[in-house]
């Protein structure tokens, strides 16, 4: 049964990526965005990169089968951000990082 389902899976998501279209990814996985209390820019400094999804995926350290956009260093306060997003998709990526430098936890 599960390599049932792992077959299964496999040739969803191999459909899925066959079919979309080169930036729809970013919507696919445009992230969840905080809670009203913690979407606002920080009132603590931070500082803000973009960077390559190569090199995202290095500093990020991603979960297996899924595409990281961005992360946050809490204890550095330093948001990082592929450089490859939409202007839209940034701003989600953007408004769900400032979130966890507000403390927001998910």
């Amino acid at each position: 049964m599960v390599k049932s389902f792992h077959s299964t899976f496999a040739a969803a998501v191999a459909v899925l990526l066959a079919t979309v279209p080169a930036h729809a990814y970013e919507l696919q996985y445009a992230p969840v965005l905080p809670p009203a209390a913690f979407d606002h820019e920080p009132t603590e400094p931070y500082q803000l990169f973009t960077m390559t999804p190569d090199e995202i995926v290095k500093l990020c350290h991603p979960a297996p089968f899924t595409v990281s956009v961005g992360c946050t260093l809490i204890d550095y306060r330093i948001v990082l951000i592929r450089d490859d997003l939409s202007a839209t998709d940034f701003d989600f990526v953007k408004r769900h990082e400032f979130g966890h430098l507000n403390g927001w936890v998910h």
